[in-house]
């Protein structure tokens, strides 16, 4: 399947076109309807925390849906976030719901954020 790169202004009415861009890979990879509300839910909690933290020039952020045998993941650009999230952060309920939801959550580097989702969790 080849990867699909969503790029959205940084503002919280477009969340809802990051949900349905999710909803289509995730129908097209065959989950089920409430994987793909955890991998929705996933995605809000990332991009409210991204809209709260940007900088004020920061005016839109690169969302990449990517399947790899049995994985599926989902990259976020964090360029132009101020605060980012960290991984450590445990005690942040965002970062804790976005924890419970995925296989792994990712950061390549400073300006990258992974959530990984292993496809046989789901069988």
């Amino acid at each position: 399947m080849d990867p699909v790169t969503l790029n959205i202004p940084l503002k919280s009415e477009y969340v809802i076109i990051a949900r349905l861009a999710a909803s289509g890979f995730c129908a097209r990879l065959g989950l089920d309807l409430d994987t793909t509300e955890d991998v929705k839910v996933t995605i809000s909690e990332v991009l409210n925390k991204c809209i709260t933290k940007k900088d004020n020039e920061t005016d839109d952020i690169t969302v990449v849906f990517e399947k790899e045998d049995e994985m599926f993941d989902i990259t976020f650009d964090l360029e132009g976030i101020t605060a980012k999230m960290q991984p450590e952060n445990e005690m942040d309920l965002g970062i804790s719901i976005i924890n419970a939801l995925c296989s792994e959550l990712v950061f390549p580097d400073d300006d990258k954020l992974i959530i990984r989702f292993k496809l046989g969790d789901f069988s």
